[in-house]
């Protein structure tokens, strides 16, 4: 069960471009990592994020196909730390007024009329 403070994603697109990235969100802290916990499993991924200024990107994460994911921005020593994410206003990604400890996303796959994995490019970690 998802708990109610943490609020969910939209899905995220399986992405098939070699240099997709996902923007995670705004921190203010200069040493972080992303983390995707696997809920299912429990597995943990650490990721070395990119920075620019203030924004938090990583390298489009290998997610399993509908499998839910809490995603957390984490200091060096693996504590979670407030982040805002970002919110689409109907034409454009832009950084959330609120700062969450972690968020909830679904990988989802798209297909092509060829029947091939839909090739998307960066994505955003937006809450719907």
């Amino acid at each position: 069960m998802l708990c109610a403070e943490i609020p969910k994603a939209c899905d995220i697109l399986k992405c098939g471009e070699d240099d997709a990235q996902l923007w995670i969100g705004e921190s203010a802290l200069a040493d972080v990592k992303v983390s995707f916990t696997n809920l299912a499993t429990g597995r943990r991924t650490l990721y070395e994020p990119d920075r620019l200024n203030q924004d938090v990107l990583i390298d489009m994460p290998d997610m399993l196909p509908g499998t839910v994911y809490l995603v957390e921005v984490v200091t060096l020593d693996i504590q979670p730390t407030a982040f805002s994410p970002y919110e689409w206003d109907g034409t454009a990604h832009t950084v959330s007024i609120n700062t969450y400890t972690g968020i909830h996303v679904t990988m989802d796959v798209g297909f092509n009329a060829a029947g091939g994995t839909y090739l998307s490019y960066d994505q955003w970690l937006s809450i719907c």
